[in-house]
């Protein structure tokens, strides 16, 4: 066997040296970002920004969301962690008799087993939850995130100086404070994030249903096991997955029974089982209040989102009423300089 001596190390691993370094710097950021964020929701404030959206919530968190409603930052996690990733050793566990979280451990005869460390919970409605048909998504890594947050603050240095809009109210018109800005910018690598969306016409499913089903996938469940065991929500939700499966296999109930396949044996039959619609997310949109003064920008939230025809463009929404005797023209200032833009759902929009 061949000895690396560490003086050829060098110039063979900057680049390793230097992907390291960035994802530290990435998630150091994310961190204090995320602190941050938790620090004014404690305080009445709307961000979720990290928590809902962040990197660390992982795909699965996001899925559960698009199919369930439920958002990844609950009272019992508000910094939106994925289980495996929440507690060193600890994962939350679905099954019928509810959600669980427990201590992994092998028995004696080498299988898993599960301790549990507290009672079985029922997290607590989030306010906030998407309707039917919203999506969900993240960020894929700590890095795609930093990259995509570092590209939007740019872009909003640059177009958030327009902060005034003009109102028209019967015949006269005025410009009022911009008070929110909305951006969706081109990312600067080819893939930021993934995002999950329920068609409003798809099959409502209960948390436990969603997170159970999942746990079935990661272990190759069979079809009798899927079918006979999961915590259906309703009749409706066990109907349509039964049809799903029925058709994924090219098979009537009668003979899957028979032959017992895996259930899902690739995560698109998984996805596709369950309606989902999965997309790809090239850029970023983030949601921006003014405070303090009119250069100032607090962020709302943001999010990855579009794809490789992603447009990029800003939303402004002014101070007041955007009702028809307060509609806005289409007309911005920076207080020196005015530009014109389009109208569309009581928002100025440049592109």
């Amino acid at each position: 066997m061949v000895t690396a001596k560490t003086k050829d190390w060098g110039l063979q691993f900057q680049h390793l040296e230097a992907h390291i370094g960035n994802v530290a710097a990435a998630v150091k950021q994310h961190e204090a970002d995320l602190k941050d964020e938790l620090s004014k929701v404690a305080a009445g404030g709307g961000q979720h920004a990290y928590a809902r959206h962040g990197w660390q919530t992982g795909w699965q968190a996001q899925m559960v969301r698009a199919v369930a409603g439920k958002t990844p930052d609950q009272a019992f996690d508000p910094y939106g962690c994925n289980p495996e990733i929440r507690t060193w050793g600890r994962v939350m566990i679905a099954d019928p008799a509810g959600l669980v979280i427990g201590h992994y451990g092998l028995g004696a005869d080498g299988r898993r087993v599960v301790a549990p460390v507290q009672p079985t919970f029922t997290p607590l409605p989030d306010t906030a939850a998407p309707p039917k048909g919203a999506s969900a998504g993240h960020f894929i890594s700590p890095m795609a995130q930093h990259l995509a947050m570092t590209s939007s603050k740019t872009k909003l240095k640059a177009w958030g100086v327009w902060t005034r809009a003009q109102r028209k109210k019967g015949t006269s018109t005025a410009f009022h404070g911009v008070r929110r800005v909305a951006l969706t910018v081109k990312g600067p690598g080819p893939l930021l994030g993934l995002g999950f969306n329920l068609p409003k016409t798809a099959t409502p499913r209960s948390e436990e249903e969603a997170r159970w089903l999942l746990e079935a996938f990661e272990r190759r469940a069979t079809f009798k096991q899927v079918m006979d065991g999961c915590p259906f929500s309703s009749a409706q939700a066990r109907k349509s997955l039964q049809v799903a499966l029925e058709t994924l296999h090219h098979g009537s109930t009668q003979a899957l029974r028979s032959s017992n396949p895996i259930a899902f044996p690739q995560l698109s039959s998984f996805f596709d089982a369950l309606g989902l619609e999965v997309q790809s997310s090239y850029g970023v949109l983030s949601v921006w209040d003014r405070v303090a003064s009119p250069s100032g920008w607090s962020l709302v939230t943001a999010y990855a989102t579009g794809g490789p025809t992603l447009t990029e463009q800003i939303e402004l929404s002014v101070d007041g009423s955007s009702k028809p005797d307060g509609a806005l023209t289409g007309m911005v200032s920076d207080g020196v300089t005015t530009k014109t833009g389009t109208v569309k759902d009581g928002k100025v929009v440049l592109t």
